[in-house]
């Protein structure tokens, strides 16, 4: 479709239009666009629950690999427990994904021109302005995926196989923050037979590369054995629920929503470029890559946003492409910017919480010409909606530990729904005194009753047919929340009594919930 750009001659430019200087530029846009909004709403569920899991430090988590938990506790130790202290790793993550883009394009052959259209597109898509707006695991894999392909794009230009214990070392950390980097990893295996790269399969390097994956890796594998392969049954469980209702239009839907609908204009064109133009025939491995893991993220029936990290490459690949049609053509360089400009406006609904919760799914349904019916866009914004209520639910738990005598709150356990609760209870119950809140949900499992005795509970979110431990049970109040999601409204909070045996008797009978 073009052709790449000439290698470029020593830089004469002063150093704010050098290439790293542009690059930056769209790193410094990218964390003022998403920092506008970082404290938008409030503390999002599964921020609270890595919180918890920080206090809880360990190799391995029921739910999710330790690289965000680990990061969430090293936040709090530098800059506290803010809002805004926590979502710093999430800023940082987002600028330097961009800057990555942009250094896989120049080592791709692409000029500033093609670097800087990389970067604006990268800093437009709605998908990375949601995963970095947020602490949680989606944060990093674009960080983590397109440095492998920039180390890959680095060991095809230079030969260097030592490059790929680099790789192994970056992709091991990747699979520490989400084993969803192997899926990349069978990305590479396959390029790797399909191309002539496949001379690097008879020397050492390539395996030690996966060697190096593998060590880091191994942590979370030796915890995952001593707690009967916890991560595996979630997972299983989680397809067998709820992935397997995602039909291949809504994937390819998704894809089209989600990394913003201007951006097919960008990626197809960089799909083509890597797999069948003679000009990209280089770097084709990164192309099969892509190819590889979209097959088996459709086989699998993952999320729709599973496949957002491998994007970089084809944004690398189509900004090249453009390049070759603007070369020359001073007009037609600054008009393309059109592209991913009219992109951040048209899709910030969607990437940003930049509306009022009830009014963004208006707007999102607006957005996609009522392709996205109110429904779907309500559930769409169930992230925002996880960012409410919290505070006032932790509140209301409160004012009924206090109706207790303190002979009472001294025998008295709290115990949850669900991780969300728990985790909330934890952050925002210090300031009333209220006891550790206990779960019997994902890993929260493995942390116990404590050791309190549990003659009196507070059960929040609960029935009375949920507590047959307990022979007396009564509610004594309910949460109503505004803007959450349905089931964190209308919470029951009840006060049982008179339990059938000591709790930590009875967790020993109690189920494991979601795993």
């Amino acid at each position: 479709m073009s052709n790449i750009e000439e290698p470029a001659k020593p830089e004469t430019s002063p150093w704010w239009r050098a290439d790293y200087a542009i690059i930056g530029y769209f790193a410094l846009i990218k964390v003022l666009i998403n920092g506008a909004f970082i404290t938008r709403y409030g503390f999002q569920r599964d921020e609270l629950y890595f919180i918890a899991c920080g206090r809880h430090l360990s190799f391995g988590y029921v739910d999710h690999t330790p690289m965000v938990p680990w990061i969430s506790r090293l936040t709090q130790v530098l800059f506290g427990e803010s809002l805004f202290a926590l979502r710093i790793p999430a800023l940082a993550a987002g600028a330097l994904s961009v800057i990555l883009a942009g250094l896989l394009v120049r080592e791709m052959g692409g000029k500033r021109w093609a670097q800087a259209f990389a970067c604006a597109i990268m800093v437009a898509a709605p998908a990375y302005l949601r995963v970095h707006s947020i602490l949680h695991i989606p944060t990093f894999e674009v960080v983590y995926w397109t440095a492998c392909f920039l180390v890959l794009a680095k060991i095809i230009n230079s030969g260097n196989e030592k490059l790929w214990l680099l790789f192994g070392a970056i992709a091991g950390v990747g699979i520490m923050n989400k084993p969803t980097v192997l899926f990349l990893g069978t990305g590479v295996a396959v390029a790797l037979l399909a191309t002539p790269m496949r001379k690097h399969l008879l020397r050492p390097w390539v395996y030690a590369g996966g060697a190096i994956a593998f060590l880091i890796f191994l942590p979370n594998l030796i915890w995952q054995y001593n707690h009967d392969w916890a991560t595996y049954r979630f997972v299983k469980q989680l397809n067998e629920e709820t992935m397997k209702e995602i039909s291949f239009i809504d994937f390819m839907l998704g894809q089209i929503l989600y990394m913003g609908p201007l951006s097919v204009f960008v990626w197809i064109p960089g799909l083509y470029f890597l797999l069948f133009s003679k000009t990209g025939a280089k770097y084709r491995a990164l192309g099969i890559i892509c190819v590889t893991v979209f097959a088996i993220m459709v086989l699998a029936k993952a999320k729709v946003y599973y496949l957002a990290p491998a994007y970089p490459a084809l944004f690398a690949g189509g900004a090249i492409a453009w390049s070759g049609l603007v070369i020359n053509r001073c007009w037609l360089q600054r008009a393309a910017f059109v592209l991913p400009i009219a992109g951040l406006i048209w899709t910030a609904p969607l990437g940003l919480p930049m509306l009022d919760i009830e009014t963004a799914p208006i707007a999102i349904n607006k957005m996609t010409f009522g392709i996205v019916d109110e429904n779907t866009a309500h559930e769409i914004t169930g992230d925002w909606r996880d960012q409410h209520g919290w505070e006032n639910t932790v509140a209301e738990v409160a004012k009924v530990y206090q109706s207790l005598s303190p002979e009472e709150q001294s025998k008295c356990i709290i115990f949850t729904r669900n991780y969300g609760q728990a985790s909330a209870l934890n952050f925002f119950g210090k300031q009333y005194g209220l006891p550790e809140a206990r779960c019997n949900a994902m890993t929260y499992y493995f942390w116990g009753p404590g050791d309190r005795p549990g003659d009196i509970a507070i059960m929040v979110g609960l029935k009375p047919e949920n507590v047959g431990s307990y022979a007396e049970s009564k509610i004594v109040a309910t949460v109503k929340n505004e803007h959450t999601i349905r089931w964190e409204t209308n919470i029951p909070i009840m006060i049982c009594r008179t339990p059938s045996k000591p709790i930590q008797e009875i967790w020993k009978t109690i189920p494991r919930l979601g795993f």
